[in-house]
């Protein structure tokens, strides 16, 4: 059964959701994007996913159409998408995407380009991801600059992504991940996830002025400071990471999960971690699944 997708108001094939060659996304890549999951079917987080999305189209002077606010006309759309395709992955649960681009190129006026469809969680890795933790290292990339558009913003502009991850798949590791730096040096995301570093009780994100502001990360800090962890938000530089007790990531499809190295720091084994044992059975007990669970 293929899966359903919304493309500008109409229910159609996901394989016919594309962007036209003309369309400013295609163009210039201005593309904002969304991904969230599902948990037990019903999409998680969707107000927070699409608020950030609002904040992006209020930037980017991206309006909503029919006089409707992003967050009203998109929720439901991600929701009925949900429905929609809970057939398609049976008993799994599943990615939801949400695209929105300027519109095309010499349309009067120019409407944006909406784009909701499905998409499978791939489980393998992340079952090594909770299983072994993911290898990391730094990459040679740097991260865009807010001097270029402010790190806020989530966007398919990800060459630096691309190529931060073209350096880790160079280490043959599976699955492995790529920290990017800023111009100064210093640590703040992988392609996919946030960053923290676990000192004693202490647990260190990167300042939020120079990372995505993660809805995953909002949580897991949450989470910390109501189980008494000391919560900082501090510059980080690689030798620190890499002396840390545990390193942690954290993504809207993966939730929270370990890293197995930093560069050569090799981290203990999943289970004798205990502030990441500790806080994914808070994830869990928050979003009322066994998400570490569910991939194996």
């Amino acid at each position: 059964m293929d899966s359903i997708a919304w493309y500008n108001h109409e229910w159609l094939p996901a394989a016919q959701a594309t962007l036209p060659l003309d369309d400013v996304g295609v163009l210039q890549g201005a593309v904002l994007v969304e991904r969230l999951r599902t948990v037990r079917g019903e999409p998680l987080d969707v107000e927070q996913h699409l608020s950030r999305m609002q904040f992006g189209c209020e930037l980017l002077e991206i309006h909503p159409p029919r006089g409707r606010d992003w967050i009203g006309l998109l929720g439901e759309v991600v929701r009925e998408c949900a429905s929609r395709n809970r057939a398609v992955f049976g008993a799994q649960d599943f990615s939801l995407v949400v695209i929105v681009t300027p519109g095309r190129i010499g349309e009067s006026p120019r409407l944006p380009t909406m784009i909701v469809h499905a998409a499978p969680i791939r489980w393998p890795q992340l079952k090594s991801f909770y299983r072994v933790g993911q290898p990391l290292i730094v990459a040679n990339t740097r991260n865009v600059p807010q001097e270029c558009w402010l790190p806020q913003l989530k966007t398919r502009s990800r060459l630096h992504y691309y190529l931060a991850d073209s350096e880790a798949a160079e280490l043959a590791q599976p699955w492995g991940g790529a920290v990017l730096l800023d111009l100064a040096g210093n640590l703040t995301e992988t392609s996919m996830a946030n960053l923290l570093v676990v000192e004693g009780k202490r647990i260190v994100s990167p300042p939020l002025n120079s990372i995505l502001h993660g809805v995953s990360l909002t949580r897991t800090l949450r989470l910390a400071v109501e189980m008494e962890y000391d919560v900082a938000l501090e510059q980080l530089s690689s030798e620190r990471a890499q002396a840390a007790d545990e390193i942690l990531l954290c993504g809207s499809t993966g939730c929270l999960w370990p890293a197995a190295s930093l560069e050569d720091r090799i981290f203990d084994d999943p289970v004798r971690r205990p502030v990441f044992q500790h806080l994914s059975r808070a994830w869990c007990d928050d979003i009322s699944l066994d998400y570490v669970q569910q991939a194996s």
